[in-house]
């Protein structure tokens, strides 16, 4: 399990960051959960061993995005990826 860690913004539309983020995060093979941080960090759990930051990243950077890359944990484990999902969000 990993945990990244990233901010993400449309230049061109900022309102339409968040929905958008989450159409493409559901579609990615090995992203598992991820939540919007109010002052606009996006944190991600994905399967390390399916996927890494640097793909999620290249992905939302592909389609227009932004990004500015806050941290990365490829072997976090289960409840440290539900730490960083719900008690920073």
């Amino acid at each position: 399990m990993g945990i990244a860690r990233f901010f993400a913004v449309d230049k061109h539309r900022p309102p339409a960051t968040r929905k958008e983020v989450d159409a493409l995060l559901s579609k990615m093979d090995g992203v598992t959960d991820w939540r919007f941080h109010p002052d606009g960090v996006v944190v991600v759990a994905y399967g390390s061993e399916r996927i890494s930051a640097e793909t999620i990243e290249e992905a939302l950077e592909g389609v227009g995005y932004s990004l500015v890359h806050l941290s990365d944990a490829p072997h976090a484990t289960s409840s440290d990826a539900d730490r960083e999902l719900f008690e920073t969000c």
